[in-house]
């Protein structure tokens, strides 16, 4: 049942995404079919990647993306995200995408973070959601070594 509820939900991604109630839907998809069965998602919300990403809504579905999905699928949905790196680490929403990369993302996707955080670290941190990001990135950091 799920794949045929998943099939019609082709298209209207971004929409569902951007709804109080649909964004719910998307997550459950994300989190319940198989990678293969569910990667239409990621591919729809690529192109609107930096968009969703600031988007209340938007940036759970990032999340859970980042969180069941391998980095080898999605490549280049992180990399649209990491064109906005700098941007992403103080924005209200985006904040926790940046937390996500930095936890789930590979190696390269990580140093990308933090080069972005170092770039000013003190003001990052001296805001309220880019001590988030800096407190992650902190902890990713120790949890590796």
């Amino acid at each position: 049942v799920a794949p045929t509820v998943a099939f019609e939900l082709r298209s209207h991604v971004v929409g569902l995404v951007e709804s109080a109630s649909g964004n719910h839907v998307i997550q459950k998809c994300i989190q319940a079919l198989p990678v293969q069965s569910a990667l239409f998602i990621v591919r729809e919300v690529e192109p609107q990647a930096w968009y969703l990403a600031k988007h209340r809504y938007g940036c759970r579905v990032h999340q859970r993306i980042l969180e069941h999905f391998r980095p080898e699928d999605t490549q280049d949905f992180t990399n649209a995200l990491l064109c906005q790196r700098s941007k992403m680490i103080q924005d209200p929403f985006a904040n926790f995408v940046a937390q996500h990369l930095l936890e789930y993302g590979d190696g390269r996707t990580r140093a990308a973070m933090v080069e972005a955080i170092m770039v000013n670290p003190v003001d990052h941190g001296m805001n309220k959601h880019g001590s988030n990001v800096v407190e992650k990135a902190l902890a990713c950091v120790a949890g590796a070594a």
